[in-house]
């Protein structure tokens, strides 16, 4: 967009921190799902959780792997993968689909931008 016609709360909605930071809670929650399910431990859970959110999503890191995998949601999931041991890995982003993750997070962009088209 021409900066001069944005709209900073729109930008910040459609930023890709935002949309990261979205996935990220998308992922979380279904993990979280199991735990509460019985499908895992909430330990497991906990500690996926506290390792993600230790350390803050490395935008610039994962821009460079999306450009060399040419998909920016796998790119998204290695560069979270790099904060977990390798026995808790396979929890982020198990049997879900791209679309999984990534159309919760663009539902809620969308439900905010008219909250604040709205407003």
């Amino acid at each position: 967009m021409i900066p001069r016609y944005e709209q900073i709360e729109i930008t910040k909605i459609w930023s890709d921190e935002n949309k990261v930071t979205l996935w990220q809670k998308t992922e979380l929650a279904v993990i979280k799902a199991k735990a509460v399910l019985g499908e895992i431990s909430m330990e497991i859970y906990l500690k996926i959780r506290h390792l993600l959110l230790k350390h803050p999503i490395d935008i610039p890191w994962w821009k460079n792997r999306e450009k060399e995998i040419n998909h920016d949601l796998d790119a998204f999931i290695d560069e979270r993968k790099r904060f977990l041991p390798p026995d808790l890995q396979h929890y982020l982003h198990e049997e879900l689909t791209s679309y999984d993750t990534e159309e919760p997070a663009f539902a809620f962009m969308l439900k905010e931008s008219i909250r604040v088209v709205e407003k």
